[in-house]
């Protein structure tokens, strides 16, 4: 019969239920390893009314109990895998909880492979040296050891050309950035065009020293002298092309260069 105990402080009254001590139930087909979909786990209990959770180490997974001429029987909810490692049973009744170590593992694996590169982005202009990661895990994140290890790496020489590439190829997460270089020239053209009355001057096609075209949004600084001013004006380079308009003037020269970072293109002059 269950007892209930008053305590009784001033100003306060707290009731406390006296619940009777069970004995710990015991795991018939007990393994220090639980393979999960499995078989049902087998509990001799004198008492029924159990209730079972399963503590992973990521968060609880709630069991199912049967309870049946002083067997308990405990199965799981779902027929899933589970990630692994170390976890325990518990059963509880009351203000009675009672723990049963396992470790944890599937019963199948379905390996999936993930390739990581470090860094994401190289640019030819420092290094184009990479580092390769690759293992194996299945659908619940469990990693497997392989043929040898649980990782595999290496350092990869990566090719100049400039693009956007994949480790594998239906996963876009494992994108990688090969970016253009610098460029190492400047072309520098010019032509008149009558309908403006101006000039145009051309600069491009720019190239890094691998021949990849120069980012888009590159600024190229084009100066300018008549022999007594100099201006200076800057445009983003598109395709590898940056523009300049300058008004002609009859009997006026001008003198131009463009420059971007380090490159500086030859002076070329300009006359009606």
């Amino acid at each position: 019969m269950r007892k209930i105990v008053l305590y009784i402080i001033p100003g306060l009254l707290i009731a406390a239920c006296n619940n009777k001590k069970l004995d710990k139930p015991v795991w018939v087909n007990q393994s220090d390893t639980l393979s999960l979909p499995g078989k049902a786990l087998l509990f001799s209990a004198k008492e029924k009314n159990w209730k079972a959770v399963l503590q992973t180490m990521t968060h609880p997974v709630p069991l199912i109990t049967i309870y049946k001429s002083g067997k308990l029987l405990v199965t799981t909810e779902n027929n899933s895998g589970i990630t692994g490692g170390p976890a325990q049973i518990c059963l509880f009744r009351g203000t009675n909880y009672f723990f049963y170590p396992v470790y944890l593992e599937n019963s199948s694996f379905h390996p999936l492979t993930k390739e990581y590169r470090s860094p994401k982005t190289v640019n030819p202009d420092s290094s184009l040296l990479q580092q390769r990661i690759v293992y194996t895990i299945d659908e619940h994140r469990n990693i497997s050891a392989g043929k040898k290890d649980y990782f595999f790496e290496e350092e990869i020489q990566l090719a100049p050309k400039a693009g956007i590439y994949r480790a594998i190829k239906d996963e876009p997460l494992t994108a990688y950035y090969v970016q253009e270089g610098s460029c190492t020239g400047i072309p520098l053209q010019s032509g008149f065009l009558k309908e403006e009355n101006a000039y145009r001057v051309t600069a491009g096609p720019l190239k890094d020293k691998y021949g990849n075209t120069v980012a888009n949004g590159t600024l190229v600084a084009f100066n300018y002298s008549d022999g007594k001013y100099v201006w200076r004006t800057e445009a983003a380079l598109q395709d590898g092309y940056a523009y300049l308009l300058i008004p002609a003037e009859r009997d006026k020269k001008y003198s131009v260069n463009a420059k971007v970072n380090e490159a500086i293109s030859k002076t070329i002059q300009l006359n009606l």
